[in-house]
């Protein structure tokens, strides 16, 4: 259904980005590299940051479509759809945790150790986005009902 569709997308690409991060968060386990080690995981890491970028602004742009969408709905409503509402409060809980830091504008460098606290925040971003979905369903299917 195409109601689902945002909040799907903001779940999917949030919990991608949480595994990427917990895919780099394993680096932590490794044994001390040589100089090859170093350059083959610098190598596979430039290659998930990209992908992580990718999910991050999939992410973003979702989140900004579900916000849309709710800000098109009349104040008068929202008393009558609290899913919708519980839907909009755990996306604004969630997203200070996707987001790599508090004033992120758009370009950053993590070192691993700032990779594995965000890594740490995105779990929990990514329960708070599938809150987020479950609450938009429910929305969608009271509204159905209606």
């Amino acid at each position: 259904m195409p109601q689902f569709e945002f909040a799907l997308r903001f779940l999917k690409s949030t919990a991608e980005l949480s595994l990427f991060a917990d895919h780099i968060r394993d680096f932590e386990r490794l044994p001390e590299l040589d100089s090859l080690g170093l350059e083959l995981l610098q190598s596979h890491i430039n290659s998930v940051s990209i992908k992580m970028a990718n999910a991050f602004e999939a992410s973003h742009k979702a989140a900004a479509d579900l916000i849309n969408i709710f800000e098109k709905i009349s104040e008068t409503e929202y008393d009558k759809r609290p899913n919708l509402m519980a839907a909009m409060q755990a996306l604004n809980d969630g997203w200070s945790n996707v987001s790599p830091v508090s004033d992120f504008n758009g370009k950053l460098t993590l070192n691993l150790e700032e990779l594995v606290e965000w890594a740490k925040r995105l779990e929990n971003a990514r329960e708070k986005a599938f809150m987020v979905y479950l609450f938009w369903v429910a929305d969608v299917l009271d509204e159905m009902d209606t």
